[in-house]
């Protein structure tokens, strides 16, 4: 089953680097997610209460409302992208302690992890996980990654392969189960 919902974009991160952030008069009202989940059961009980990277989302009040998943809502991640945007708007990110650049690509990233766990919480019955495949030699990465699509692609193949009752709402690296 495909669970579809409409807030964040994260895609393309190599153009992202090339480029910083876009021009304020560009910035969207609304950004899209597209996040799949697989069918599985559970949502395991060690889903980390605290797991979005300071490295990511250096505003204190930001990392509050994201990092809690036991009161993390869509409304609250609605919440701080509205914040992320005035200030992006208004210029404020320094002053207001955004990361740095890209920074629309750390607030993005941080927003569709909110979203999984969010997304976890609601759909039970379904596995839902963020991946991150590593750095993969593609035109996105202007094949400066140093994994083959095909390795890359290996993380992405066996969570969408897992069984009912796998790990659900968390996030997964080359490596394995990783912190947000």
């Amino acid at each position: 089953m495909f669970i579809s919902f409409t807030k964040v974009n994260n895609a393309a991160s190599g153009g992202i680097k090339l480029l910083g952030d876009p021009p304020k008069s560009r910035v969207p009202d609304e950004v899209e997610v597209n996040n799949a989940a697989t069918s599985g059961d559970a949502l395991p009980s060690d889903v980390p209460k605290n797991a979005i990277s300071e490295d990511y989302i250096t505003n204190k009040r930001a990392l509050e409302l994201l990092s809690d998943v036991e009161t993390l809502t869509e409304d609250r991640v609605e919440d701080v992208l509205r914040e992320f945007r005035k200030d992006f708007k208004d210029g404020l990110l320094e002053i207001n302690c955004w990361p740095c650049k890209p920074s629309s690509y750390k607030i993005s990233k941080a927003a569709l992890n909110a979203y999984t766990r969010i997304m976890a919480k609601k759909y039970p019955t379904f596995c839902v996980n963020c991946v991150c495949p590593g750095p993969v030699k593609t035109e996105t990465s202007f094949h400066s990654g140093t994994r083959t699509p095909e390795e890359g692609a290996e993380g992405l193949v066996k969570l969408a392969l897992l069984p009912k009752g796998g790990p659900s709402g968390l996030f997964f690296t080359e490596k394995g189960v990783s912190t947000f």
